[in-house]
């Protein structure tokens, strides 16, 4: 899938190059950028606000000076911190109820946006522009670091046993490839503001700031994790089986855009 993805990202180059015209404009762009996860489900916790570092290319196709459609492609990472209460339950092993503390390190997607450009005319030695679109984004990486505490242990699975209190061992794993783990499609919305100086000719300086927010969650449907109820995991009227919720994870991210357009 990595060549695939390497393909479609040297085509596209390969486009807006022959494309450069009047009526085309390429860039390359830089990014540092702050992200954070967000959630609505309460029993998931999340924080930090890590800073990470993207970059991309710029391909606005001009309709006129003052509006274009605005494409590229974006090497975009996030970070972040989250803690729940999950179910192991591999084959052969025991199922045990865990109290999961992970470190989303490097989450990487290359991402495709579409948006629509709205520039001013020239005001002062300025141009002054705005946008709005959406992205579409192919996971290329994840790694993180975990904590993991076992809470309880289901010791008679195949009978459907109870739960019981163990000790609470601790686990950790460090660089713990995640990305299977992971949706692979992430959809944004993405807002951006910002300027354009005339450098030389039709080259410009581009700097701005963009709001990239995820409509996707990090983790797939089907993805679940324990609920808590007054403080405890929360079991169904049998006192065997956990409760489970959505894994609804959000990645966000804030953009400070500097490239050079030509």
């Amino acid at each position: 899938m990595k060549k695939i993805v390497f393909l479609v990202m040297g085509l596209a180059l390969a486009t807006m190059v022959s494309a450069q015209g009047k009526s085309f404009k390429i860039g390359i762009k830089l990014s540092p950028s702050m992200g954070y996860m967000k959630t609505d489900v309460g029993d998931i916790a999340t924080n930090g606000r890590p800073l990470r570092f993207g970059y991309g290319l710029i391909f606005d196709r001009m309709f006129s000076e003052n509006y274009a459609l605005g494409f590229g492609l974006n090497m975009i990472e996030f970070g972040g911190h989250a803690e729940y209460t999950n179910l192991y339950s591999e084959s052969g092993s025991i199922p045990t109820i865990q109290y999961v503390k992970r470190n989303y390190n490097k989450v990487k997607y290359v991402e495709m946006p579409l948006t629509l450009k709205l520039r001013t005319a020239m005001i002062g030695k300025m141009i002054y522009w705005g946008q709005f679109g959406v992205g579409l984004g192919y996971l290329f990486s994840g790694y993180a670091d975990e904590e993991v505490t076992d809470l309880y242990e289901q010791k008679d699975a195949a009978s459907g046993g109870a739960f019981t209190s163990t000790s609470g061992k601790v686990s950790v794993d460090d660089k713990l490839d995640i990305k299977s783990n992971l949706n692979p499609i992430r959809a944004s919305m993405i807002i951006a503001a910002g300027a354009e100086y005339p450098i030389s000719g039709s080259t410009f300086l581009s700097y701005g700031i963009t709001y990239n927010g995820g409509l996707l969650s990090m983790y797939g449907a089907s993805d679940e994790v324990i609920k808590y109820k007054d403080g405890a995991v929360a079991f169904n009227n049998d006192n065997k089986t956990p409760v489970f919720v959505e894994k609804k994870i959000l990645l966000n991210q804030v953009q400070l855009n500097v490239g050079i357009i030509f």
